[in-house]
């Protein structure tokens, strides 16, 4: 004779309990150092790019100097570039500082 139904199905064991509160993360020393030194440098970005388009602005430039104009738009690009990634990289720890200080 087959033993009964509830005998024979096993209960599945219990699932592990989930620690709701995961350890919290805190910035690293070279991530708070970024956070406090990225507005310096974004500013001094904007400086930068502000007085290489006001050069780049003069319309007789290309013709009176074009390795100065050259110059002049290289930098710019790259102040740009520069300019774009220390803002992501200040918007991405200050995302993670405000995270970690709403634990």
């Amino acid at each position: 004779m087959a033993p009964p139904i509830a005998a024979r199905t096993r209960q599945a064991p219990a699932p592990a309990l989930v620690n709701p509160t995961a350890p919290t993360r805190k910035l690293s020393f070279k991530d708070r150092h970024a956070l406090e030194s990225l507005p310096g440098q974004i500013e001094r970005l904007q400086d930068t790019i502000g007085k290489l388009r006001a050069a780049l602005a003069d319309p007789d430039l290309y013709r009176r100097d074009a390795a100065l104009f050259q110059r002049a738009t290289t930098a710019l690009a790259n102040a740009e570039t520069e300019l774009a990634q220390a803002e992501e990289r200040w918007l991405e720890l200050e995302i993670l500082r405000e995270e970690m200080e709403a634990r």
